[in-house]
């Protein structure tokens, strides 16, 4: 029982309050709600995140979902095309 449910879910736990602690200025975020956008400042427990050009959402640090590797992702969900993925 222990490894089917309890552990699995401090796993993710542990892992969602790693991202939360290691977020930093600039880093692209997905929240919760389904906004992207980049975090422009801290205080406290609250971040800023810019959703838009000058448009900025002040939100809980536990209402991110993900970063977003922008080498890996675009801003829109999609896959970044790699020089490997234009070969084919």
């Amino acid at each position: 029982m222990y490894f089917l449910l309890i552990r699995p879910q401090r796993r993710r736990s542990a892992e969602a309050k790693s991202l939360q602690s290691n977020l930093a200025e600039g880093d692209e975020v997905l929240l919760t709600s389904g906004f992207y956008g980049f975090v422009s400042g801290f205080d406290g427990d609250v971040m800023w995140v810019e959703i838009a050009e000058n448009v900025e959402v002040r939100v809980t640090r536990g209402a991110v979902a993900r970063r977003i590797d922008p080498k890996v992702e675009s801003a829109g969900g999609e896959e970044v095309a790699t020089d490997d993925d234009s070969t084919k």
